[in-house]
Formats: C-alpha cells, structure tokens, sequence
C-alpha cells in the first residue's frame, strides 16, 4: 500500500470526524437514546476532501497504517472509557480479532447445553450438570462437542475449544494436586525413580490413597510429569556436584604433595 502524507489540515479533520463518532459511542453507552453505533465494524466516514468512505481505507492517518487504527482504538482508548460487554466488538473486514462482543468462554455453557440436548431430555444448562452428562458420553461424543462449539462460534478451532475445555472449564469440578505436591514428589522418587515403573503406575497409587477426592487425570498426569522431571534434574546435579567433589583438592594438600615429590627426588 502506497504511503502518503496527510496535511495538517485533513489531520484535523480526520481528528474531528473520529472524535464525533466516539462521542457518538460513548453517549449510546452511558444511557443515550437511538440505535447502537456499529462499533467501528464500519469507522465513521472521513471528510469530503480526502474522496474516501473508511478510516481503514486511508493510506495513512498521523503517520499511522491503516488497520494500526483498529487496534489503537480498541486497545488504548475503548478499554477505559466504555463498559467491559462494550469493549470487545467485531473488526472491519478483513481484519481477524479474535475478540466477540461477548467473549465466547462466557457462551460455552450454554453451547454445551445445546449439543447435550441431543442425547438427553431436558438437559439443565448447570455446569455441575453438564459435566455430569459429558461423563457418561462416549469418547467420539465427546470429541463432537469441539467440532459443534467452534461450528457455532465461528471465531474459535475445534482445537481451542478442547484446550479450554481441558485446561480451564472441567478443572472446577475437580480437586487441585497443588497441595499434595509433596507427597506426589515423593511418591515420583519412590514409583518411578527407585522402582523404574511407569507414571501412570504412581497416579494409580495416588488415587488409591485417596479415594475420596475428585482428580482430574489429565491435570495429574501434567503434575507427575513435572515432579519426575524435577526429581531426575535433583539427583543428576547432585551427582555432579558428588563428582566435583571427589577431585577436589585442597592447597594445603598441594603442597604436601609438591614437598614429597622434591624429597624423592
């Protein structure tokens, strides 16, 4: 895209134009009447002079690229002056965000709700439900419910949906290993470490101790592959610093050993 330069007057325009609209916007959000402004999906119009119809359509605002108006907007000025729900709104086109008006973790619930809907009647749109209904789902099922969610969003892969459904949202119905990293630690060192069995072999034994608890498996897989890799980073710089040690030698031993080379000689 050619680059050209704004005179100071048009800068003053573009200036007044852009401040209109966001006082336009701001007005519409602190309770003004009238239909809600189109969020910069489609910027105000520029000055007659400069024979164009978009912001995004100039070469050059202040020195600045055209889509670099977006970003600006939304990140710097949008982020304090209007109400969270307000601050997230679709790019012009041809510009990806992966931004939503509302953002799309918050409609996961009810997207869940809809796909469950298929297998059971009056499915209740309660997390603690939901979950309840995922766990008695098949593995191809379950792997369904990303391909739906990310179909309906649009926004998302079916790859981000099955990382925030892993990493984030079913981590609330299960009990935290952060307390227990001791005793994980040392069950590694014991399990893995001494007896050479696999992981998957530990996390049984710590299920079994307490049965009581509601562990995610995938979180105490990650967990027991840190402590083992922490376990074995422990023992081989001990025996490192073991080795160092062994050829240590002082000066005082130095010397005794240089005084009875000379002696022999």
């Amino acid at each position: 895209m050619k680059i050209e330069p704004v005179l100071a007057s048009t800068q003053q325009e573009i200036g007044s134009s852009l401040l209109q609209y966001i006082s336009s916007v701001l007005q519409f959000f602190r309770g003004g009447s009238g239909s809600p402004p189109l969020l910069l999906a489609y910027p105000p119009a520029l000055p007659p002079s400069l024979a164009r119809t978009r912001i995004y359509d100039t070469p050059t605002v202040f020195g600045i690229q055209p889509k670099s108006w977006y970003k600006i907007i939304q990140s710097r000025f949008l982020h304090f002056c209007l109400p969270a729900p307000a601050r997230h709104f679709p790019p012009p086109p041809g510009l990806h965000s992966k931004r939503m008006l509302v953002p799309w973790q918050q409609q996961f619930p009810a997207l869940l709700q809809r796909f469950l809907s298929r297998y059971f009647a009056g499915q209740s749109s309660r997390s603690p439900e939901l979950f309840a209904s995922i766990s008695q789902l098949s593995n191809a099922q379950k792997r369904g419910i990303f391909e739906f969610v990310a179909s309906q969003l649009r926004t998302v892969t079916p790859a981000d949906v099955k990382n925030y459904y892993h990493n984030t949202w079913v981590k609330q119905f299960s009990e935290s290993p952060a307390p227990y990293r001791s005793e994980i630690q040392e069950l590694v060192r014991e399990v893995v470490v001494t007896h050479g069995e696999e992981v998957r072999e530990a996390i049984q034994v710590f299920v079994a101790r307490h049965p009581e608890k509601q562990f995610n498996l995938r979180q105490l897989q990650q967990v027991f592959n840190i402590a083992k890799y922490r376990t074995k980073a422990e023992d081989a710089s001990e025996a490192r610093t073991e080795g160092s040690e062994g050829f240590s030698v002082s000066i005082d031993q130095c010397l005794l050993f240089q005084t009875a080379c000379g002696m022999q000689e």
